[in-house]
């Protein structure tokens, strides 16, 4: 009888390893919503740039000190667009997340400046980093009821499909092919 057998973990490339330790934590199927959410939200022709232009990174790498746990991160040329966090604060287990977006262009898409909409949506965080505006959420209900508001998706592809066209994902190498199926409908 020819029984197959499951192989070691040790064998593993590390993200695939990454993969399956994140696939036992219980906020597994959120963030397998979100990641499908935002890369049919901001990553244009997902299907045939993923890897090449953008890549889904599984568990990376975080600071040592920070009380958050990164668990995915979205990113398109140089930079990590998107990524949500395993908050580990106050001894609770908590989801975050941010996604980068044009500045530009949310402005364009909300009426509102920057100091409005930060004004206006007490429960998020906007870190302005130059033409780039970095959205931060918590898994708080009224802030993701701020989140889901703004109008965040447009700006988001906006940067996205800037930097496709700067060329090649640098995060290419690390892209986590378990975790980004869950990125597609079906």
């Amino acid at each position: 009888m020819n029984t197959r057998v499951p192989p070691s973990t040790t064998a593993l490339p590390l993200r695939e390893t990454k993969y399956r330790e994140l696939e036992q934590y219980p906020e597994f199927g959120s963030v397998t919503a979100w990641l499908r959410d935002v890369v049919s939200s901001i990553v244009p022709n997902a299907r045939m740039s993923e890897c090449e232009y953008w890549s889904v990174v599984c568990l990376p790498a975080g600071e040592p000190d920070d009380p958050r746990k990164p668990l995915v991160s979205v990113h398109a040329g140089n930079m990590a667009v998107a990524g949500m966090f395993l908050d580990l604060s106050d001894g609770q287990r908590s989801l975050a997340g941010y996604v980068r977006v044009s500045g530009a262009e949310l402005e364009k898409a909300s009426g509102s400046t920057r100091e409005q909409l930060a004004a206006h949506s007490p429960g998020l965080s906007f870190i302005d980093e130059g033409s780039v505006v970095s959205v931060v959420w918590s898994d708080e209900p009224a802030a993701r009821e701020q989140f889901e508001a703004l109008p965040w998706r447009a700006p988001a592809r906006a940067l996205v499909t800037e930097l496709m066209r700067g060329g090649r994902n640098s995060w290419a190498d690390d892209h986590c092919r378990q975790i980004a199926r869950f990125a597609y409908d079906d």
